[in-house]
């Protein structure tokens, strides 16, 4: 019988500072993504809310049937002149009866 023979293995402490700096760092790291990702949600809950509110001023815009919001409003006179523009348009007598303040 012979005797078997094993190599003595030592087992070296390792240093478990390093693991523990890059355990904290991921773990930081993880910390900040998870806090981005919950600015991100609530940024987007807002933003749909807002989007919600624009569409229903937008149906209101268009139900309440005001086109020309904001534009001036024509005075019966000018409302006239228009409507004689449009008449004569294309006759060759617009630049007669209608100069141009250009000139």
């Amino acid at each position: 019988m012979t005797k078997e023979v094993k190599p003595e293995v030592k087992e070296e402490a390792k240093p478990t500072e390093p693991i523990k700096e890059e355990v904290n760092k991921s773990t930081e790291l993880i910390d900040k993504a998870n806090d981005a990702a919950d600015r991100l949600e609530a940024a987007n809950k807002e933003s749909e809310k807002l989007k919600k509110e624009l569409e229903i001023l937008q149906a209101n815009t268009a139900l309440d049937g005001k086109a020309d919001a904001g534009q001036p409003q024509l005075t019966e006179e000018e409302k006239g002149i228009e409507q004689a523009k449009a008449l004569i348009a294309g006759s060759g007598f617009e630049d007669r009866l209608f100069p141009s303040k250009k000139k």
